[in-house]
């Protein structure tokens, strides 16, 4: 479920729920671009031009959340602030074995004072960079056997660490707190100079500040 929420609420929501088994409130994508002091606290790349920045993303959230199979259509640095992240990466040229399709986004309402999600949900849009299936299900392999075909390699990033994912490689990854309240994480997003689905260049690259 994706909704908007002030960020206070959410940290509110989070400061009640850090004690809770699972905690799964999440702070997603949030645009840094938009919140100038927020944005100085993050030490940007000198290896990447400036210029060509075009989101920088907040990611805050508990123990155990996941993002599942997708591709970004641009160079994504991610700084791990707190916690841990494991990401499953997938080279551009599996995309044919990773079940994309036209995937249905919904939005689902939400309301702090009423205690948390509501029933209202609405369409938000349509995506054709979301893998159609759950890569962390058990029997994935019987149940969409093609995967067996891919080249998974598997990236921890610990706090303090950089991971550099060029456009077009496939990710999903968890985020786990290990002991931290939160799980905090900035990603951020860069032009690249030609566009085109699943259409990456080097190899990721792991580095450490």
């Amino acid at each position: 479920a994706r909704c908007p929420v002030y960020v206070a609420d959410f940290l509110k929501l989070t400061g009640e729920a850090a004690e809770a088994v699972p905690f799964e409130a999440y702070l997603a994508q949030l645009n840094l671009l938009r919140l100038p002091p927020l944005l100085r606290g993050v030490c940007l790349s000198t290896a990447l031009p400036p210029s060509s920045l075009s989101i920088a993303n907040l990611w805050v959230g508990g123990a155990l959340m996941k993002n599942g199979l997708h591709f970004d259509l641009y160079d994504n640095l991610l700084y791990q602030l707190r916690g841990t992240k494991r990401a499953l990466l997938f080279p551009p040229a599996d995309a044919k074995h990773l079940y994309y399709g036209a995937a249905t986004i919904r939005r689902h309402g939400f309301d702090l004072a009423a205690g948390g999600v509501t029933n209202e949900t609405s369409f938000d849009k349509v995506r054709h960079n979301v893998a159609k299936l759950n890569v962390f299900a058990d029997d994935v392999a019987s149940t969409h056997p093609a995967v067996a075909r891919a080249s998974p390699s598997l990236c921890e990033v610990r706090r303090g660490d950089a991971l550099f994912l060029p456009r077009g490689w496939h990710h999903a990854v968890i985020s786990t707190s290990r002991g931290a309240r939160r799980n905090l994480a900035v990603n951020l997003w860069y032009a690249a100079s030609a566009s085109g689905q699943g259409q990456g260049r080097s190899a990721p690259s792991d580095m450490s500040h």
